[in-house]
């Protein structure tokens, strides 16, 4: 039967050194023997192919941008979720810039797109403090929710992207792509913004994992290896 995985990257897919090299072993059993693996990340194109390019991992399609863009092995796109133009500016005039420490916006490819370019695909901010960002992110979640989808990232940091999709719809298209049931597609990641992909298939998550993760997750994994030779092994 044919299955798929669709794995966060940071602090899942890769935890540190030694880890990555045994899941990349472990995909490639998984991909030999038929299966179908999905990246499915918070990361830009090319943050996602720099660390591609330094650890010598591949895949067979990519979510990127927490599910704004779903593209091949080839980079064509199979899908591509932008945020509204109008509702991005005013967003933007409720960043509360004092207290942001850094800024970015992405398009498809691109990892720094201007905030002033149409269609971007997510926005980035990191606060001075984890509470200044903890604020933020529900402010834009409760103002502009019609529009965005607002995640925490990594302490201080949070991404926006469009309400239209989030790692699950990416994952969705992907399967939708290759004639892939939802019955038979496995995911797994740690953070806030795995809960909606964890929730939609056979959904896993790291024991590093955030709480919200953890209460939806069916159980947690130290190792993306470990998973795949229990998903291969008919133990899940």
């Amino acid at each position: 039967m044919k299955k798929m995985i669709a794995c966060d990257y940071d602090n899942t897919f890769f935890v540190d050194a030694q880890d990555i090299e045994r899941n990349k072993e472990a995909v490639a059993r998984f991909v030999k023997a038929g299966g179908i693996f999905v990246i499915a990340t918070g990361r830009s194109y090319y943050d996602l192919h720099t660390m591609m390019d330094r650890f010598g991992f591949t895949y067979d399609y990519a979510v990127i941008n927490h599910g704004a863009t779903a593209i091949d092995k080839d980079d064509n796109v199979i899908a591509n979720f932008t945020i509204d133009d109008k509702a991005k500016n005013d967003l933007l005039n409720d960043y509360d810039l004092p207290h942001i420490v850094k800024c970015y916006a992405c398009d498809v490819e691109h990892s720094r797109a201007c905030f002033t370019d149409n269609d971007l695909t997510k926005l980035n901010a990191t606060y001075d403090t984890v509470e200044k960002a903890k604020e933020r992110n529900a402010f834009f979640n409760e103002k502009y929710g019609k529009f965005v989808n607002s995640y925490i990232v990594d302490g201080a940091m949070i991404e926006i992207i469009s309400s239209a999709t989030d790692k699950a719809n990416g994952v969705r298209a992907v399967a939708k792509k290759v004639g892939m049931e939802e019955k038979d597609i496995y995911a797994i990641g740690d953070s806030y913004s795995d809960v909606e992909m964890v929730s939609a298939f056979n959904g896993y998550c790291m024991t590093n994992s955030v709480e919200p993760l953890k209460e939806v997750a069916k159980g947690e994994y130290v190792s993306v290896s470990d998973f795949i030779d229990d998903i291969m092994n008919g133990r899940i």
